[in-house]
């Protein structure tokens, strides 16, 4: 069991730093937006009216979704994209710690989005880099499934089975990342899947110390409840430095996941 108290407790302290440190995430963010501009790109027509009840209504200069629902919103990275690039109607953000600064007309509401009532009728959910923490991902989707709207649309990213593989080789805890056939095979029943894509990105630092600096300022490690020993960190920066260093950088990998789907 994750302790989600511990979890919402180190993300409350991180947002103060999180987009200051947090490059991949915004890439992340970044590229879920584009996927979504693409597939309006594509599918959407000139005249075109809407889809579904209370779904999505295109508009001759842009997309208007009438109810935004946002799982894991944190310091709002993904929220303002969103606002930024589509006609928002309503916008609900949720996420399990207390946040600061989300924009004026964004709703938030706190909890923990495996156990609380999602809104109803939800044109499009969105969730960045946050569903890797849940505890039963495949009801997560069935309850998305339930809260969506006809037609309705949804766009998460999550991590696969390589995210901080150099953290993995040297033992140290993680959670457990599903693959992308995975998490497709669990959505196949409920959802059409409009767009599937996977990355591997490299980040590179100048020293382990600053790697574990910069998942510190973005929360990435609440999983650990007793903090490291000097001598386990000094441990773990000679065998970091020794394992994955290249030209006198030092690698994080991470692996992000992509999913875009229409409720059946």
């Amino acid at each position: 069991m994750r302790d989600k108290a511990l979890i919402a407790q180190r993300f409350s302290k991180a947002w103060k730093t999180y987009e200051e440190y947090a490059v991949v995430q915004n890439q992340i963010a970044d590229n879920l937006i584009v996927m979504l501009q693409n597939y309006f790109a594509v599918s959407a027509k000139p005249n075109a009216v809407s889809v579904g009840q209370n779904g999505v209504l295109f508009q001759r200069n842009g997309v208007s979704f009438q109810r935004v629902f946002e799982v894991g919103c944190g310091s709002g990275l993904l929220t303002r994209k969103m606002l930024v690039n589509f006609d928002c109607k309503s916008y609900i953000a949720n996420d399990i710690a207390d946040v600061v600064s989300l924009p004026l007309q964004v709703e938030f509401r706190k909890g923990d989005a495996e156990s609380m009532d999602f809104p109803k009728d939800i044109s499009i959910l969105v969730s960045a880099s946050c569903i890797q923490w849940f505890e039963n991902i495949g009801a997560f989707f069935k309850k998305a499934h339930k809260a969506l709207a006809k037609d309705g649309l949804m766009l998460v990213s999550s991590f696969g089975k390589d995210n901080l593989a150099e953290f993995a080789a040297l033992g140290v805890q993680s959670l457990d990342y599903l693959s992308l056939d995975e998490l497709l095979q669990m959505v196949s029943e409920d959802f059409e899947v409009l767009d599937a894509q996977e990355q591997h990105i490299v980040q590179w630092f100048n020293s382990p110390s600053d790697i574990l600096r910069s998942l510190k300022a973005t929360g990435v490690n609440s999983l650990g409840k007793v903090p490291w020993s000097k001598s386990r960190q000094i441990d773990f920066i000679e065998q970091y430095g020794r394992k994955f260093c290249t030209d006198g950088k030092f690698s994080l990998t991470y692996n992000p996941i992509y999913l875009m789907m229409k409720k059946r």
